[in-house]
């Protein structure tokens, strides 16, 4: 806030989607150690190797001030798939500790393949990353690219709020009901179905939204010059 005239500073509107006051890398630079990450963490073939991927997605994620708020939610991740996953290798190799132990490196593996991603996410606002995207790839390419990834929280809360709804008037989709063939159909008709015209509608809006803001109007998109340092300029 600026004290002589009252109004939002130019300095914290800039910074408005950040993780703190400012991230320590530019935004092309930290999707770049991002996928880097992701690419090493498919690599890793061994725990020695996972650990060394898994210590630096940790000190990124300390770098960035993330929050604990991600940190359980990649937690929280984490224990649903590598149940999953380990109980996918007993069942197919038996009850072996190195079937366990191959499940959980795959299990871990996974984990921090996305987790960078959601770092980045979280931490680099929208105009960044596409502006960083847009020197590899076409304007509108990357618009759309950097868009839906920015929209994957909210397509989650929509999955959670049709099921929660879809839950309350009787549909046996919980994840207990679907052990049953029999109720994969009202998974597909009560779920599966409203989410997918729930993603059609979203993506009509944002696609008004973008042509009424006259984007593709010029070859290339350009940016307020105080949005280079920041993280919330818009984009003309």
């Amino acid at each position: 806030m600026d004290k002589k005239t009252g109004q939002p500073s130019r300095a914290s509107g800039a910074n408005a989607g950040a993780c703190g006051p400012r991230i320590p890398l530019p935004a092309g630079l930290l999707l770049l150690v991002c996928l880097g990450l992701s690419v090493s963490a498919f690599a890793a073939r061994d725990f020695a190797l996972v650990a060394a991927v898994a210590g630096a997605e940790l000190a990124l994620g300390f770098a960035l001030r993330t929050g604990h708020r991600l940190a359980l939610r990649i937690l929280r991740l984490f224990l649903v798939q590598s149940t999953v996953i380990v109980g996918l290798y007993l069942l197919r190799f038996g009850l072996e500790p190195g079937a366990a132990l191959t499940g959980l490196r795959v299990s871990c593996q996974i984990v921090l393949a996305l987790a960078p991603g959601m770092m980045a996410l979280r931490c680099i606002p929208h105009s960044q990353m596409m502006r960083s995207l847009n020197r590899v790839m076409p304007s509108t390419a990357a618009f759309v690219l950097a868009t839906s990834l920015r929209f994957m929280p909210l397509l989650r809360s929509e999955l959670r709020s049709i099921l929660e709804a879809q839950t309350l008037r009787g549909a046996r989709i919980a994840p207990a009901d679907l052990r049953h063939p029999r109720h994969w159909p009202d998974f597909v008709h009560c779920l599966l179905v409203p989410f997918i015209v729930q993603c059609f509608k979203m993506a009509g809006e944002i696609a008004t939204a973008a042509r009424i803001r006259n984007f593709g109007a010029t070859p290339k998109r350009t940016f307020w010059p105080g949005d280079r340092d920041g993280g919330g300029g818009s984009a003309r």
